[in-house]
């Protein structure tokens, strides 16, 4: 756009663009004052749902069968992996059970005692004989996880196991 001398610039743009010869009109003004105000909302916002994100316990537990191979006896067990995945919260886990039909089998493991606490990315894992429970069908999404703070946390199938390794969180 070609300005000429006797043309005078009535804009409203941002603060960066000025009218010809440094001119900005009183609408400039008022959107320099709404902008800035805006961008320190904006600001404060946005740190505040970053604080929010940051601040969510976010639980994975992962269900998966398999053996002890340097135990006793290579009876199949079924492994309980618990993830913390929140940035910034530890949390203390302080229930493990399966549901088995009608029951509520509580998984009490004297090699993984509870309480425990979970720092930020840390794993925690235990786990129980395949013959203590009757109902094999869905056990996979039937054991639940309750953190110190009540939320119970249902489980999934772990997809991705390895066929051999060490047990977390030893």
């Amino acid at each position: 756009m070609v300005l000429r001398f006797h043309q005078r610039r009535t804009s409203i743009l941002p603060p960066s663009f000025v009218g010809n010869f440094g001119y900005r009109c009183p609408i400039d003004e008022i959107l320099v004052a709404i902008i800035r105000k805006m961008k320190i909302n904006f600001m404060w916002l946005a740190d505040k749902i970053l604080q929010a994100r940051d601040a969510r316990t976010e639980v994975k537990v992962l269900v998966h069968e398999a053996f002890i191979t340097n135990g006793p006896t290579q009876t199949p067990q079924y492994f309980i992996k618990v993830i913390n995945n929140s940035p910034t919260t530890p949390f203390t886990i302080t229930h493990v059970w399966v549901k088995d039909g009608s029951k509520e089998i509580d998984i009490v493991n004297p090699n993984r005692t509870l309480p425990y606490k979970l720092e930020k990315t840390e794993v925690w894992e235990t786990w129980f004989a395949k013959n203590k429970i009757e109902n094999h069908d869905n056990v996979f999404n039937n054991v639940r996880v309750v953190l110190s703070n009540g939320k119970e946390y249902r489980s999934k199938k772990n997809k991705k196991v390895r066929p051999a390794g060490s047990i977390a969180g030893q």
